[in-house]
């Protein structure tokens, strides 16, 4: 019944918003209105394949006059019982970056009872870069699941106001030692604030003979614009004759940098 209704309100509202145009305009956005409304009742299946095919068709037209169509069909989508429709709905609004979904995303980051859906808000929310969604990365990086709290701390990271990173130097230490390799390189990759206790934490690493290979290149990354201390400044030298390629451009980068600061 609730889809019927669905249906009934999206093909007025299309029918509506055509009235006005004329001409090949008319032609063209009664070809794009006729692709929207079959999308629209294809959402109506019962079937959560082709509600997800229909979700994969309708937001090729977000771009369209009918847009606002297209994003009430992917925010219905958004409560659809089958997460992976669901999950295709928020891929869809991320690629839009609509501002009428960017609430609704955060919630399902949050509330979503399922991991998947949860992990794809998050994604979703990263694409914003908002300081909104600060209270939102902190929740998503105490998440069980390694996936979300790396795109958890990721989001954080990406938020453009400094102060964000600057109230959550713990959480981003915490996020530094996480049990999964791939929260910590993300982690290492994206912080920009100087911070002394994450210097000595990324410092920690380099120094460590056993520090895989690509947590070392994030770890110098990361290092890049800070200092240097005499110890880390002496391993990142030898550094340089490295095996691997990218760890070598990395520590040069990161001594000529160094050098840098020092002269002024």
């Amino acid at each position: 019944m609730l889809q019927r209704k669905v249906l009934y309100l999206l093909t007025t509202i299309i029918i509506s918003s055509i009235s006005c145009s004329s001409g090949k305009e008319l032609v063209d956005n009664a070809a794009v209105r006729d692709a929207i409304t079959r999308s629209v009742k294809l959402y109506s299946s019962s079937n959560w394949e082709v509600r997800r095919t229909a979700i994969n068709r309708v937001v090729a037209y977000s771009g369209t006059a009918y847009s606002r169509n297209v994003i009430l069909l992917l925010l219905k989508a958004t409560d659809d019982p089958y997460p992976l429709v669901r999950v295709e709905a928020v891929n869809a609004l991320a690629r839009i970056k609509t501002e009428s979904a960017h609430a609704r995303i955060r919630e399902m980051s949050l509330y979503d009872r399922e991991a998947v859906v949860r992990w794809a808000a998050f994604k979703a929310l990263e694409v914003y870069a908002s300081a909104d969604d600060e209270s939102a990365f902190i929740t998503g990086s105490s998440e069980k699941d390694w996936l979300i709290r790396e795109s958890a701390i990721r989001g954080l990271l990406k938020i453009e106001d400094d102060s964000v990173q600057a109230r959550n130097i713990n959480l981003i230490i915490s996020a530094m030692n996480d049990p999964s390799i791939a929260v910590r390189i993300e982690t290492l990759r994206h912080v920009r604030i100087r911070d002394a206790g994450l210097y000595r934490e990324i410092s920690a690493l380099i120094n460590n003979q056993k520090t895989g290979i690509s947590l070392l290149k994030a770890a110098l990354t990361a290092v890049t614009g800070y200092r240097i201390d005499e110890k880390t400044k002496k391993r990142i030298i030898k550094l340089l004759t490295h095996e691997n390629r990218n760890v070598r451009v990395l520590a040069l980068r990161a001594l000529k940098k160094d050098e840098e600061l020092r002269k002024t």
